[in-house]
């Protein structure tokens, strides 16, 4: 018993020590993430768009029909696809907010170069032909944002998209704590 009680008082004596040679926690600064690069920069940008292609991806919105749209579901594994556009690198912007003729840049997990690139994704929509067979089209309804988006652009065929100019537009991050800034395309 006697053994305890004095193994109680030196842990309670480690932890006053321990206490009494940090720090007050209210002391710890606080680091805002802060991004490397001042994306407001390129806003109204304009640049070319550099790739178009078909993606499989997830269809997360095919939970049950809310106002007559599909609702979000995070757990879906229902496949999709989608047509990715993809602008071409970016130009550096210098200290002075004056465009370079470097590449704007950053190193990936395995350390090598990677551009910075804004893309932008749109839905093509599941329709069956007269063979019974599963086509993916691009739809020409009003809530097509791909059609509207060819349209803007004046083209008839997804190929004729590279090369068009496109204006970059920023986004807050949807968390009202962050900092950060999102490039898009504005559509």
């Amino acid at each position: 018993m006697e053994n305890m009680q004095d193994d109680e008082n030196q842990d309670a004596k480690e932890i006053q020590e321990t206490s009494e040679n940090t720090r007050n926690i209210d002391d710890i600064p606080i680091l805002s993430s802060q991004q490397s690069v001042d994306f407001s920069l390129y806003e109204s940008f304009r640049v070319k768009i550099g790739q178009v292609k078909e993606i499989d991806a997830i269809n997360y919105y095919n939970g049950s029909v809310i106002n007559g749209k599909p609702s979000y579901n995070k757990d879906s594994t229902e496949s999709c696809k989608k047509i990715e556009v993809t602008t071409e690198p970016l130009p550096k912007f210098n200290e002075n907010g004056q465009l370079t003729e470097e590449l704007l840049s950053y190193p990936d997990e395995e350390g090598k170069e990677k551009y910075v690139t804004v893309t932008a994704r749109f839905n093509l929509k599941k329709t069956i032909d007269d063979n019974g067979n599963e086509v993916w089209v691009i739809p020409k309804s009003s809530s097509a944002k791909l059609w509207k988006f060819m349209r803007k652009l004046g083209v008839e065929k997804l190929s004729e998209m590279i090369g068009k100019l496109v204006t970059i537009t920023t986004e807050k991050d949807r968390d009202p704590e962050s900092e950060k800034i999102w490039l898009r395309i504005a559509q």
